[in-house]
């Protein structure tokens, strides 16, 4: 079976730098706060939350008190075999916040 999910953890204290043209990420504060700077978006992650990356996204995550942050990262092309509408898939929604869900978030959503 082709592997299509990759999943590491970073110890971060300072600056990681990324954008993918292959991989949907997920980064998930296992400990401490991360802050990230999505485009001209910026999201402060605390423990225990997740935030979404979508490909072809500049990302610049940073942490001053050393986080430990799950990443998984989802190779859409190899993803969409399997589940077609992957590779159209965009989130739209500034965050999973409740207070920050929008109709173009909600609608066409389980």
């Amino acid at each position: 079976m082709e592997q299509w999910v990759k999943t590491k953890v970073w110890r971060m204290k300072s600056t990681a730098l990324f954008v993918s043209d292959i991989y949907l990420t997920l980064l998930f504060v296992l400990k401490g706060t991360m802050t990230a700077k999505i485009g001209t978006e910026m999201e402060i992650v605390q423990e225990g939350q997740l935030l979404i990356i979508n490909r072809h996204k500049l990302c610049n995550c940073f942490s001053t008190e050393g986080s430990i942050v799950q990443v998984i990262e989802i190779d859409v092309e190899k993803a969409s075999r399997v589940y077609p509408e992957m590779n159209d898939m965009i989130f739209q929604a500034v965050s999973l916040r409740k207070d920050d869900h929008n109709d173009a978030f909600t609608s066409d959503r389980d």
